[in-house]
């Protein structure tokens, strides 16, 4: 008999003959059971993907895209469901990407075209006349659009190349002191404590670092730019440093061996009236000047009188609480080439283009086309060309810019920069394809989008109406 039981019970610290008693053994068998249902609880958290769906109403939920019936289902695998998830496309704000791909950039590439749908395409201009624009884009080949969608072009004669974006992962990032300092979630950085999150994103002499922001309670940030200490905050290392309070923004100048000194201070309202932010510092070191934008609005700019004297290429963030969290995402450093985007001059007539030149120039007139490098611009007393090297920025409807979307549209947001609007006709997870009404049909590749946005109208309105910032405020912008 006893054989018998050694045979049900094979290890002898369960077993009722050999072991504690019957008493003792069932409490040990119930926490073994007590693990194994704690593991079970976890386990689709570790094994998570990276992209992320998230609803209107602000919910996310982890997964992959399965696939994609146009205007009818998208099916999402769900670590915890046993078979993908049909979810009604009304129903959806966007899928983010974990993992994507920078589309190629042709050798090329020298301008950007904002279209009036909101779209935002990389290319070379080929031509245009009364009637058409033509471009060559290496994502798409040779593309032709109505001119009349066209809201304005500028030209890249510098660079645009983004040399970071992400997180998409904490490869490459130093966590100090500790790993659990910030932790790494949803393709962001989130702290409750104090300490440093740096990493090398090889920042270029003039550059725009840019990347978003959510706190609880009060918020207390500090950042590192052009720092070639990322393991940790470093006040003994050449770098322009950073404040970012509720409501205000400091910035010291931090040189090896002479110390800190104050360079400024500037008061941003808006982060005093609400718990988000996008940041943008511009950086130009030929003079010295950084210029710091907040959710698209320009601050101030302030100038290093002692000239440019930090040497690295990294960025260090500071959590400087114990208790409030924030939320670090979005990062994006780009190459720049030292000019701010042009503000949309006033208002002009019907038919009238203006032109900003690269000695600042401007000159306003009806635009009768782009040919052979040249622009041909009809003004009040010549007709003037100017050949497009000449040019920073074309407005081909000065004053306030609209984007005009369709129902059904849905956005791709590429990887490095960009976007095309269009109605999906076919999902695989190689290629999407639909049609474009500037461009007619398109075809992405699907590694591409780091971002596909739906319901672009309703999901704008809720934004602009602060629902899914304030009912969730961790949700991804």
């Amino acid at each position: 008999m006893s054989g018998e039981r050694n045979h049900l019970w094979p290890h002898s610290d369960l077993s009722p003959v050999n072991g504690p008693g019957l008493r003792d053994t069932f409490l040990r068998i119930g926490r073994v059971c007590l693990a194994a249902l704690l593991l079970l609880a976890v386990s689709p958290r570790v094994a998570q993907a990276d992209d992320v769906l998230q609803l209107l109403d602000g919910s996310v939920l982890h997964g992959a895209l399965n696939g994609l019936e146009p205007g009818k289902t998208v099916n999402w695998k769900h670590p915890a469901a046993l078979a993908p998830l049909q979810l009604k496309p009304d129903n959806l704000r966007q899928i983010r990407f974990g993992k994507a791909e920078k589309p190629p950039l042709a050798p090329n590439t020298t301008c950007r075209l904002t279209f009036d749908n909101g779209d935002e395409v990389f290319g070379n201009l080929v031509s245009m006349d009364a009637d058409t624009v033509e471009l060559d884009t290496a994502f798409a080949g040779r593309l032709r659009a109505p001119r009349s969608s066209v809201q304005s072009i500028r030209f890249l004669w510098k660079g645009f190349a983004a040399t970071y974006e992400g997180p998409t992962s904490p490869d490459g990032w130093w966590v100090s002191p500790s790993k659990e300092v910030w932790r790494y979630e949803d393709n962001a950085f989130f702290s409750t404590a104090v300490g440093s999150l740096g990493r090398d994103v090889k920042l270029p002499g003039k550059s725009r670092i840019a990347f978003d922001m959510v706190w609880t309670g009060q918020l207390s940030l500090a950042m590192a730019i052009y720092t070639d200490s990322v393991e940790r905050f470093d006040f003994g290392a050449s770098s322009y440093m950073f404040y970012i309070g509720s409501g205000y923004v400091n910035i010291q100048r931090v040189q090896s061996g002479v110390g800190t000194t104050h360079i400024g201070q500037a008061q941003v309202p808006s982060m005093r009236e609400r718990n988000s932010a996008k940041v943008e510092f511009r950086v130009n070191r030929d003079t010295a000047t950084i210029a710091l934008h907040v959710d698209g609005v320009f601050i101030t700019q302030w100038r290093d009188q002692g000239g440019f004297v930090a040497k690295g290429t990294g960025i260090c963030f500071f959590s400087q609480r114990m208790g409030p969290m924030v939320r670090v995402n979005n990062v994006r450093v780009s190459e720049w080439d030292g000019r701010d985007d042009a503000q949309q001059p006033d208002s002009k007539p019907n038919g009238v283009q203006v032109l900003y030149l690269v000695n600042n120039d401007q000159a306003e007139g009806k635009l009768l086309g782009v040919e052979a490098g040249r622009a041909n611009l009809q003004t009040d007393f010549a007709t003037l060309k100017v050949p497009v090297e000449r040019i920073t920025d074309i407005f081909m409807r000065p004053g306030q810019p609209t984007t005009n979307v369709l129902a059904g549209e849905v956005r791709a947001v590429f990887a490095g920069g960009g976007s095309v609007t269009f109605t999906i006709e076919h999902w695989s997870q190689d290629a999407i394809s639909g049609i474009n009404r500037n461009f007619g049909p398109v075809a992405l590749k699907t590694a591409w989008v780091r971002r596909l946005q739906f319901n672009l109208n309703r999901a704008q309105a809720l934004e602009e109406s602060g629902f899914l910032r304030k009912d969730n405020p961790w949700s991804d912008d």
